[in-house]
């Protein structure tokens, strides 16, 4: 799965042409645009300032959200590494598929879903968030950001009607909702030593695996120091996964089964 919708917005800035001096800065979240063009940003009339884009990908549907300002001049295109929101003290690591985009540079880009606790988050903060991507620590504005994703919230089809899950079709419409949460917001293949391989589909919260020997599990994301961990629940299995390099180990020794795994464009 490769990101494309969010940075569309980002490219309509860049290439509009309009002189730096003609733009009228002002940093407070914004909402812009009609129907599933929905996109919540973190200043209004703003180019090279431009810091996240929130973008609607259907009523009810994850949104996508590209993080311009934890932006690198080096990565890999289609790269897999933890990004972390830190908010008033709270941290959300999610997983981040790397975009190359232009001038920006190599970009995260990850899905957030209508009930992502990062939504509320951002809605509570004050002043700043905290964004930590490939090494990096960038700050985020959060003013004004209440009421742009409330705005947003409600254009993008996530705000529940005071009668969902009273009548037939409200009951249609939140499974719907829970199916379209479980949407990939990453995809990659691993090669590792031995001719081992590891196909991982990446989630909000887990991850899927299917394995060259043949098994094939779903694993959720626990707390690490440094990239992102996938175990299940004795910790018998764990994958571990940091930008393109991924390795599993398994037991009580923590035996590497699957090492020097790295995954292609």
């Amino acid at each position: 799965m490769r990101y494309k919708a969010g940075t569309l917005f980002t490219a309509m800035l860049l290439s509009a042409g309009v002189p730096s001096g003609a733009w009228s800065y002002d940093a407070r979240w914004s909402v812009t645009g009609e129907g599933e063009d929905i996109v919540a940003i973190d200043c209004t009339d703003c180019e090279e300032e431009l810091g996240i884009i929130i973008a609607c990908k259907g009523k009810g549907m994850p949104a996508e959200v590209t993080v311009n300002a934890a932006a690198s001049e080096k990565g890999k295109d289609g790269a897999v590494a933890p990004l972390t929101m830190s908010i008033d003290g709270d941290a959300f690591t999610r997983t981040a598929q790397t975009v190359e985009f232009g001038m920006i540079g190599f970009t995260p880009v990850f899905g957030m879903a209508p009930d992502d606790p990062i939504v509320e988050a951002l809605q509570a903060g004050e002043h700043h968030a905290f964004v930590a991507f490939s090494g990096d620590v960038t700050p985020l504005n959060l003013k004004g950001a209440r009421e742009a994703l409330e705005t947003f919230k409600e254009r993008c089809g996530w705000t529940k009607t005071a009668d969902a899950g009273t009548n037939d079709a409200g009951a249609k419409d939140a499974g719907a909702n829970d199916a379209s949460a479980q949407n990939p917001i990453a995809v990659a293949t691993f090669k590792c030593a031995k001719g081992k391989s590891i196909d991982a589909t990446f989630y909000p919260d887990d991850v899927g695996l299917k394995l060259s020997d043949g098994r094939a599990m779903t694993l959720p994301q626990t707390i690490s120091g440094s990239g992102a961990r996938y175990a299940n629940e004795d910790e018998s299995f764990v994958f571990w996964n940091k930008g393109d390099t991924a390795f599993v180990t398994e037991g009580t020794d923590d035996k590497m089964t699957f090492k020097d795994c790295v995954s292609g464009k």
